[in-house]
Protein backbone atom coordinates (compact mmCIF):
# COMPACT_ATOMS: atom_id res chain seq x y z
CA UNK A 1 0.00 0.00 0.00
CA UNK A 2 1.28 3.45 -0.83
CA UNK A 3 1.98 5.71 2.11
CA UNK A 4 0.03 8.68 0.77
CA UNK A 5 -1.84 10.43 3.57
CA UNK A 6 -5.25 10.02 1.88
CA UNK A 7 -4.77 6.22 1.88
CA UNK A 8 -3.98 6.07 5.58
CA UNK A 9 -6.75 5.82 8.14
CA UNK A 10 -6.51 7.69 11.40
CA UNK A 11 -7.94 4.62 13.14
CA UNK A 12 -8.51 0.99 12.23
CA UNK A 13 -10.70 -0.95 14.65
CA UNK A 14 -10.57 -4.72 14.55
CA UNK A 15 -13.77 -6.18 15.96
CA UNK A 16 -17.40 -5.08 15.75
CA UNK A 17 -18.85 -6.17 19.06
CA UNK A 18 -19.97 -3.65 21.70
CA UNK A 19 -16.42 -2.34 22.30
CA UNK A 20 -15.56 -2.08 18.60
CA UNK A 21 -18.85 -0.39 17.68
CA UNK A 22 -18.49 2.06 20.56
CA UNK A 23 -14.88 2.81 19.63
CA UNK A 24 -15.94 3.42 16.05
CA UNK A 25 -18.72 5.77 17.13
CA UNK A 26 -16.34 7.88 19.21
CA UNK A 27 -13.68 7.87 16.49
CA UNK A 28 -15.94 9.08 13.69
CA UNK A 29 -17.64 11.63 15.95
CA UNK A 30 -14.17 13.04 16.67
CA UNK A 31 -13.70 13.49 12.91
CA UNK A 32 -11.18 10.69 12.50
CA UNK A 33 -11.01 8.72 9.24
CA UNK A 34 -12.07 5.32 10.61
CA UNK A 35 -12.16 1.77 9.27
CA UNK A 36 -13.73 -1.12 11.18
CA UNK A 37 -12.84 -4.69 10.17
CA UNK A 38 -14.60 -7.73 11.61
CA UNK A 39 -15.84 -11.17 10.61
CA UNK A 40 -19.33 -10.26 11.82
CA UNK A 41 -21.22 -7.35 13.32
CA UNK A 42 -22.13 -7.71 16.98
CA UNK A 43 -19.54 -10.23 18.10
CA UNK A 44 -20.24 -12.45 21.08
CA UNK A 45 -23.11 -10.15 22.10
CA UNK A 46 -25.11 -11.72 19.26
CA UNK A 47 -25.31 -14.92 21.30
CA UNK A 48 -27.15 -13.29 24.24
CA UNK A 49 -30.71 -14.58 24.09
CA UNK A 50 -32.07 -12.64 27.07
CA UNK A 51 -30.41 -9.32 27.89
CA UNK A 52 -31.81 -7.68 31.01
CA UNK A 53 -28.83 -5.94 32.62
CA UNK A 54 -28.40 -3.09 30.11
CA UNK A 55 -30.15 -0.03 31.59
CA UNK A 56 -33.27 0.89 29.65
CA UNK A 57 -33.14 -2.17 27.40
CA UNK A 58 -34.66 -5.64 27.39
CA UNK A 59 -34.29 -7.91 24.41
CA UNK A 60 -31.63 -9.97 22.69
CA UNK A 61 -27.98 -9.15 22.19
CA UNK A 62 -28.37 -9.22 18.42
CA UNK A 63 -31.17 -6.62 18.58
CA UNK A 64 -29.00 -4.34 20.70
CA UNK A 65 -26.01 -4.73 18.37
CA UNK A 66 -28.24 -3.89 15.37
CA UNK A 67 -29.23 -0.72 17.20
CA UNK A 68 -25.55 0.14 17.83
CA UNK A 69 -24.78 -0.39 14.14
CA UNK A 70 -27.78 1.61 12.91
CA UNK A 71 -26.56 4.58 14.91
CA UNK A 72 -23.01 4.17 13.60
CA UNK A 73 -24.17 4.00 9.94
CA UNK A 74 -25.25 7.65 10.08
CA UNK A 75 -21.56 8.64 10.23
CA UNK A 76 -18.83 8.44 7.57
CA UNK A 77 -17.23 5.13 8.47
CA UNK A 78 -16.02 2.27 6.34
CA UNK A 79 -16.92 -1.23 7.56
CA UNK A 80 -15.36 -4.34 6.05
CA UNK A 81 -16.68 -7.78 6.99
CA UNK A 82 -13.60 -9.94 6.48
CA UNK A 83 -11.17 -11.95 8.55
CA UNK A 84 -7.94 -10.21 9.52
CA UNK A 85 -4.99 -12.31 8.35
CA UNK A 86 -2.06 -10.29 9.70
CA UNK A 87 -1.10 -7.11 11.54
CA UNK A 88 2.30 -5.50 11.22
CA UNK A 89 3.79 -2.29 12.55
CA UNK A 90 6.24 -0.47 10.31
CA UNK A 91 7.58 2.76 11.73
CA UNK A 92 4.64 4.70 13.12
CA UNK A 93 1.97 2.97 11.03
CA UNK A 94 0.01 -0.22 11.44
CA UNK A 95 -0.70 -2.43 8.43
CA UNK A 96 -3.71 -4.73 8.58
CA UNK A 97 -4.07 -7.47 5.97
CA UNK A 98 -7.30 -9.21 5.07
CA UNK A 99 -7.71 -11.72 2.26
CA UNK A 100 -6.08 -9.90 -0.63
CA UNK A 101 -6.17 -6.36 0.80
CA UNK A 102 -3.98 -4.25 3.05
CA UNK A 103 -4.91 -1.14 5.03
CA UNK A 104 -2.73 1.34 6.92
CA UNK A 105 -3.52 3.42 10.00
CA UNK A 106 -1.88 5.72 12.49
CA UNK A 107 -3.77 4.04 15.35
CA UNK A 108 -5.01 0.49 15.83
CA UNK A 109 -7.72 -0.54 18.28
CA UNK A 110 -8.11 -4.25 19.00
CA UNK A 111 -11.67 -4.96 20.14
CA UNK A 112 -11.71 -8.65 19.32
CA UNK A 113 -13.60 -9.85 22.38
CA UNK A 114 -13.26 -13.37 23.64
CA UNK A 115 -14.52 -16.82 22.89
CA UNK A 116 -16.23 -18.31 25.90
CA UNK A 117 -17.28 -21.73 24.70
CA UNK A 118 -15.82 -24.60 26.69
CA UNK A 119 -16.66 -27.33 24.14
CA UNK A 120 -18.77 -29.32 26.57
CA UNK A 121 -21.23 -31.72 24.90
CA UNK A 122 -24.62 -30.05 24.19
CA UNK A 123 -23.27 -26.64 25.26
CA UNK A 124 -24.40 -24.92 22.07
CA UNK A 125 -27.90 -26.41 22.35
CA UNK A 126 -28.25 -25.25 25.98
CA UNK A 127 -27.13 -21.62 25.58
CA UNK A 128 -29.80 -19.43 27.11
CA UNK A 129 -31.40 -22.50 28.72
CA UNK A 130 -29.07 -22.78 31.69
CA UNK A 131 -25.67 -22.26 30.06
CA UNK A 132 -24.34 -18.78 30.68
CA UNK A 133 -20.93 -17.12 30.29
CA UNK A 134 -21.13 -14.24 32.76
CA UNK A 135 -22.01 -14.76 36.41
CA UNK A 136 -21.98 -11.02 37.00
CA UNK A 137 -24.55 -10.61 34.21
CA UNK A 138 -26.67 -13.72 34.70
CA UNK A 139 -26.40 -14.94 38.33
CA UNK A 140 -29.85 -13.45 38.97
CA UNK A 141 -31.38 -16.09 36.67
CA UNK A 142 -29.99 -18.83 38.94
CA UNK A 143 -31.32 -17.49 42.24
CA UNK A 144 -32.14 -20.38 44.59
CA UNK A 145 -30.99 -23.05 42.12
CA UNK A 146 -28.25 -25.66 42.21
CA UNK A 147 -25.57 -24.56 39.76
CA UNK A 148 -22.10 -25.37 38.49
CA UNK A 149 -19.43 -22.99 37.27
CA UNK A 150 -16.46 -23.96 35.12
CA UNK A 151 -13.33 -21.89 35.67
CA UNK A 152 -9.71 -22.27 34.70
CA UNK A 153 -8.13 -19.46 36.65
CA UNK A 154 -8.17 -17.88 40.09
CA UNK A 155 -9.27 -14.53 38.72
CA UNK A 156 -12.79 -15.96 38.44
CA UNK A 157 -13.18 -15.95 42.23
CA UNK A 158 -15.47 -12.91 41.93
CA UNK A 159 -17.72 -14.77 39.47
CA UNK A 160 -17.92 -17.74 41.85
CA UNK A 161 -18.79 -15.51 44.80
CA UNK A 162 -21.42 -13.61 42.80
CA UNK A 163 -23.12 -16.88 41.90
CA UNK A 164 -22.70 -18.28 45.44
CA UNK A 165 -24.51 -15.27 46.90
CA UNK A 166 -27.65 -16.05 44.88
CA UNK A 167 -27.66 -19.77 44.11
CA UNK A 168 -28.72 -22.48 46.56
CA UNK A 169 -25.52 -24.43 45.84
CA UNK A 170 -22.55 -23.94 43.51
CA UNK A 171 -20.27 -26.70 42.23
CA UNK A 172 -16.92 -25.29 41.11
CA UNK A 173 -15.23 -27.23 38.30
CA UNK A 174 -11.61 -26.26 37.74
CA UNK A 175 -8.70 -27.87 35.93
CA UNK A 176 -6.16 -26.83 38.58
CA UNK A 177 -5.91 -26.12 42.31
CA UNK A 178 -7.03 -22.72 43.48
CA UNK A 179 -4.41 -20.55 45.12
CA UNK A 180 -7.22 -18.56 46.71
CA UNK A 181 -9.07 -21.50 48.31
CA UNK A 182 -9.44 -19.68 51.62
CA UNK A 183 -11.74 -17.12 49.97
CA UNK A 184 -14.18 -19.86 48.98
CA UNK A 185 -14.80 -21.08 52.54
Amino acid sequence: MENESENIYDVIIIGAGPAGLTSALYSVRDGLKTLMISKTLGGTANTILKLENWPGYRGTGIELMKSFYEQLKSYPIEVILEDVQDIEKKGKEFFVKTSGREFAAKTLILATGISRESKIPREEKLKGKGVSYCATCDAFFFKGKVTAIIVNEDSKIDEIMTLANLAQKVYVICNKKFRQERELS
